[in-house]
């Protein structure tokens, strides 16, 4: 398990690990079953990529507090649950949770980023105004899920899609 790997080998000092790069079930084996506690132990982590792994259970809220995060990706794979808030991640640029089973509102988010999947899913609710207020977003896909309301786009913005 690529994960154990990494562990075993920034055991001493995890803060030096800066990628968590998973393999997927087609590729490798692993006996990870769901997103781990512990990952906010890891202070200098800015990719976390877990996608295409059969995770399930909801994402912990420890992924909320690792502050340097860059990259989160949890796509395909069974995640269900409400998401943490990740609104202090101020360095999230991209947040990519498509395809999984998560069946909450839409959760609060870093004004930073600027692309964000999270389509196929169950996420329910109206459309906060809050994306209206992220900045430098440029690829934004809310389908196929069970939101209510349209996005109001300042002029001032740069062109959005919205799937």
């Amino acid at each position: 398990m690529l994960i154990s790997a990494i562990c075993s080998l920034h055991h001493s000092s995890p803060s030096n690990a800066r990628t968590i790069l998973s393999p997927s079930f087609g590729s490798w084996e692993t006996n990870l079953q769901s997103v781990p506690e512990w990952l906010d132990s890891w202070s200098n982590l800015t990719v976390l990529s877990l996608k295409n792994n059969r995770l399930n259970g909801e994402v912990p809220s420890a992924v909320a507090r690792i502050t340097t995060l860059i990259e989160l990706v949890l796509s395909h794979n069974f995640l269900t649950g409400k998401m943490p808030d990740l609104s202090k991640l101020s360095t999230l640029q991209l947040l990519d949770l498509r395809e999984n089973s998560l069946d909450s509102t839409l959760p609060p988010l870093p004004k930073g980023l600027v692309n964000v999947f999270l389509s196929k899913n169950s996420f329910s609710g109206s459309i906060p105004e809050q994306f209206v207020k992220l900045e430098q977003l440029q690829h934004l896909d809310l389908s196929n899920n069970h939101l209510t309301g349209t996005l109001l786009l300042c002029s001032s913005l740069s062109p959005i899609l919205v799937t």
